[in-house]
């Protein structure tokens, strides 16, 4: 078996000569196989994000509704209150005039 010389410069030149094509072949491919496969992760990220921020929402209007319930309750009694201060005006302007 005879092993002839390798001639380098001539080696180096074909795969350089080959990779100026399989470079960008391989890109293109890259892209279009990947590109749908980035945008489902993107997408599923952004369904992520916004359940979250509808959890937030939902948290944000519960809180809301409870302080409103408060008031409501402040309000009945700021309401009661009135009514006593009306009442105990009544009681001691009657006792003046008697």
């Amino acid at each position: 078996m005879q092993i002839l010389p390798i001639n380098v410069v001539e080696l180096v030149g074909v795969v350089l000569g080959c990779l100026m094509v399989l470079i960008p072949v391989a890109g293109l491919t890259a892209r279009y196989a990947l590109k749908p496969i980035v945008e489902a992760i993107a997408r599923m990220r952004e369904g992520a994000t916004s359940n979250q921020a509808m959890q937030m929402i939902e948290r944000r209007m519960s809180l809301l509704e409870q302080e409103m319930q408060q008031l409501s309750g402040l309000r009945d009694e700021v309401g009661r209150l009135v009514d006593e201060v009306e009442f105990q005006r009544k009681l001691t302007s009657r006792r003046g005039d008697g």
